[in-house]
């Protein structure tokens, strides 16, 4: 089968062009990222054993999930979960064929269990997150498809992708920024700080303000003045990266935590 490829020169000014860019990433840690790498780590098991069991990988949709919000109860040098996380995966999967089915909502669980084992090391998954995985059987139609055997399979869906390179200098900067604070050297200078990191940045002309969000974990900051001091050191530590980094702005300014207030106690600290 011919594949037509279409190519077409943009009549826009390209975006590090322009004079207003805003750029956002989301770390491993934020929940929607936790909901995307989990259902991707689910439908990559689940055809993992799709193929073992049934020799192909059968129909499943693994890309409808939720991160209920938990509870803690936090005091400076500690604190405890009063109420778990839960993740609620949802949509539908192949159980199996006639005479012989898997067990799809053990897979689902043991599988979140180890990629947040892998990824979050501050998170418990046994004691610091519930799972409800309300995957239902797929229709009849769409697994008949998965009978057909070999060659291209057919469809009654659609779907369009896009994709974009290269990055701009803005939007690499920001993607190295979070993988190295979220990466094993910074955390070995800082285990202090946790996972869920949002960075923001906003190029107007070439000024550029980075915000970074990253809370402290509390079990290791026994005081407001051990926060801000702390703080203070990630801060020149994450300046210093920056300043090593290619970019195209004649001026970079960073925030951490921006809502923080010294004197607030734990009102003005990320914990």
């Amino acid at each position: 089968m011919k594949t037509r490829i279409l190519i077409h020169q943009a009549p826009a000014v390209s975006v590090d062009a322009q004079p207003l860019e805003i750029v956002e990433r989301k770390g491993k840690g934020h929940p929607d990222t936790i909901c995307d790498a989990i259902a991707e780590a689910v439908s990559i098991q689940l055809s993992k054993v799709y193929q073992e069991a049934f020799g192909r990988i059968l129909h499943h949709n693994i890309d409808k999930c939720l991160l209920v919000a938990g509870q803690v109860k936090l005091h400076p040098g500690g604190g405890r979960v009063t109420h778990p996380m839960r993740l609620i995966l949802g949509d539908r999967a192949s159980f199996g064929v006639p005479g012989k089915t898997i067990p799809v909502s053990d897979i689902a669980v043991e599988t979140a269990r180890t990629w947040i084992k892998n990824h979050l090391p501050n998170v418990n998954p046994n004691n610091h997150m519930r799972y409800q995985i309300e995957l239902q059987p797929t229709s009849t139609e769409l697994g008949a498809i998965f009978e057909h055997g070999a060659g291209v399979l057919p469809a009654n869906d659609t779907s369009a992708g896009v994709g974009y390179a290269p990055l701009t200098p803005t939007e690499q900067l920001v993607v190295n920024l979070e993988q190295y604070v979220n990466g094993p050297r910074f955390k070995r200078a800082f285990p202090e700080t946790g996972e869920d990191v949002k960075v923001m940045a906003v190029r107007m002309d070439r000024m550029l303000s980075l915000t970074v969000a990253m809370p402290f974990l509390a079990r290791r900051i026994t005081t407001e003045k051990a926060y801000f001091a702390r703080k203070a050191k990630v801060l020149q530590n994450v300046q210093r990266f920056i300043h090593a980094q290619p970019h195209s702005c004649k001026r970079v300014d960073v925030v951490i935590n921006a809502l923080d207030c010294p004197g607030q106690g734990l009102k003005g600290m990320y914990l």
